[in-house]
């Protein structure tokens, strides 16, 4: 992901410029849509973590 922010990706171990806008924006669609999965799946552990840790204390 770090990559594609700056418009680049690796191809046989060499990074390569981003030429092409339809791939770029494509590749920054990924990206982002990859970074709200990882927001989101912290926040429901987060929640859980929260909920079992109220629960222990609770009960």
């Amino acid at each position: 992901m770090a990559l594609a922010k700056r418009g680049l990706r690796e191809i046989d171990g060499k990074h390569e410029k981003i030429d092409d806008p339809a791939v770029l924006l494509e590749i920054a669609r990924r990206a982002t849509r990859v970074h709200l999965e990882a927001l989101a799946l912290g926040v429901v552990l987060a929640a859980l973590t929260t909920g079992v840790a109220y629960l222990r204390v609770r009960y």
